[in-house]
Formats: structure tokens, C-alpha cells, sequence
């Protein structure tokens, strides 16, 4: 148990996470059915850690992770994958209602009220959502899509949902590459 989940947030780790992505996968290819990924990135949590405390972040990702539980359905998966990054997986979900749920997730994360030692903390979210719609049954070309729309999501203003059909990848690895000093 220790090892497939993250400590801080109680959520499944990007291992765990994996193994059931690839075990929904296979399902889906049987079934016929589809299967979607959200991936979400805080905006705002370095501000928090550099004028609250690290204290404050940690606060904030815990607050996060239960408005995550509360708002998936039970069969969907939901871990921390990063520092402030998480990834859902929307099993029997098309790219329509995955946009819905990603958008319902960033309006729970807006109106969330966290506070630590007093203090209220406030976070947003940036979203990314891909689909086996367009990316096929692969688990590595659902993460990079919907990696790559949540990083047109910042490029457009951040707070927002972006879900595309197709993103060419290399967009999101260049802003990966250049790094991304707001966060």
C-alpha cells in the first residue's frame, strides 16, 4: 500500500497510477469502450510556498487531493504525479465529458477555502484533457496529449481547461524545456 501511494496527499503515486491505466487500457480495447486523461498543474502554489511557508503548500496539495476524491466517481483514478501536478483517469469517458468533469474539478479547486495557521490559502488549476477519441489505447500518448493541452491551457492565460483532439507534443516538451518560472 506504502508504495503505490503519496504520503502527502494520500492519493496513488505515478506508479500505482500506471498500473491501472494499462490495466483499464486492455479493458477498453476488449470492450470497445474509451478512456480519458486529465492532467492538472496548481497555479499559484510556489507563490504560496514563498509568502505562507512550505507548510502552506502542503496544505494547500491535501485540500486539493480531497476536492479531487470528492469529485471523481469511484472508478476513476486519481494520483499525484509531481510536486503540484495530478493526473485523473476517466475510465468509459469521451473527451465531452471529461472536459466537464476537468472543468467541474477547476471550479471546485477555485472555490476551495483552505487555511493554514489563519491564513487562507489559495490555489487555481490548469487542466489538460485527452481521449482515446484521438490518442488511440496507448498509455504514453494519453499522458503526452493531455500533458500538452494542459500546457496550452497556461500559455492561454492559466485558471482554464484545455481539451483538444490532437496537440503536437513537441509543443508542450518546448515549454518544458524553457521552464516555467510563474508556477
Amino acid at each position: 500500500w506504502h508504495a503505490q501511494v503519496d504520503e502527502l496527499t494520500g492519493l496513488l503515486n505515478r506508479w500505482a497510477l500506471r498500473r491501472i491505466a494499462l490495466r483499464e487500457i486492455s479493458r477498453c480495447g476488449r470492450t470497445k469502450s474509451l478512456i480519458s486523461v486529465v492532467m492538472m498543474d496548481l497555479d499559484g502554489l510556489k507563490l504560496v510556498n514563498d509568502s505562507l511557508g512550505h507548510g502552506a503548500g502542503d496544505t494547500a496539495l491535501q485540500a486539493v487531493a480531497e476536492v479531487l476524491r470528492e469529485t471523481v466517481r469511484d472508478q476513476d483514478a486519481v494520483a499525484r504525479i509531481g510536486g503540484d501536478e495530478f493526473c485523473i483517469l476517466l475510465p468509459d469517458t469521451g473527451l465531452a465529458e471529461a472536459a466537464t468533469v476537468a472543468e467541474r474539478l477547476r471550479l471546485q479547486v477555485d472555490l476551495m477555502a483552505a487555511s493554514h495557521r489563519g491564513q487562507a490559502v489559495r490555489v487555481f488549476a490548469s487542466l489538460g484533457v485527452a481521449s482515446s477519441e484521438s490518442c488511440g489505447l496507448s498509455w504514453q500518448r494519453l499522458l503526452e496529449q493531455s500533458d500538452a493541452a494542459l500546457y496550452q491551457a497556461k500559455r492561454e492565460g492559466r485558471n482554464r481547461v484545455v481539451a483538444v483532439e490532437f496537440i503536437d507534443a513537441s509543443d508542450s516538451m518546448e515549454m518544458l524545456n524553457d521552464g516555467d518560472p510563474e508556477d
